[in-house]
């Protein structure tokens, strides 16, 4: 919806209900899918300013929320999930996400501010457990990191 001119609100909401049905291995049998987000919602504004010099510019930015979901440990099948009888999810998560978008003639110039709350948090008993990927050479696991990413893009429309 759009409050006032040239502000546009965005609202979302997603609900996955899943679960393992069938499987060779009948102890993931009513395990949820791995990677599946039961719960996410978003909020998102977009401003697009007009006339002068700042005519093409538009900003914004949203606040992504992210239910608490299941990973795969380090060898896992993609079904398999626990580790030494504890099931390894991430936190339920909120992240910040800010761009500007300018156009110019046929150019348009981008600039993304992901994850600005640096938001990836790991829940479970085992503290900084391996994920995808095994272990490095040196016995340290490899574990994601909430670090912001900074993305800037240049496009030509012809």
């Amino acid at each position: 919806f759009s409050p006032i001119d040239n502000l546009s609100i965005e609202i979302s909401y997603a609900n996955a209900d899943t679960e393992v049905t069938a499987s060779s291995d009948p102890t993931q049998v009513g395990d949820p899918l791995v990677d599946e987000v039961p719960n996410k919602a978003a909020f998102w504004t977009v401003y697009e300013f007009e006339g002068g010099s700042v005519d093409g510019l538009s900003i914004g930015g949203g606040l992504v929320w992210t239910d608490e979901r299941v990973r795969p440990t380090a060898g896992a099948a993609q079904a398999v999930k626990k580790l030494n009888g504890e099931v390894l999810r991430f936190d339920a998560e909120t992240r910040l996400d800010l761009f500007a978008k300018y156009d110019w003639n046929q150019w348009q110039f981008s600039l993304n501010l992901r994850n600005l709350t640096e938001e990836v948090n790991l829940s479970n008993n085992v503290p900084r457990v391996p994920l995808q990927g095994g272990v490095r050479a040196d016995g340290s696991p490899y574990v994601f990191d909430g670090d912001m990413e900074v993305m800037f893009g240049v496009r030509f429309a012809y």
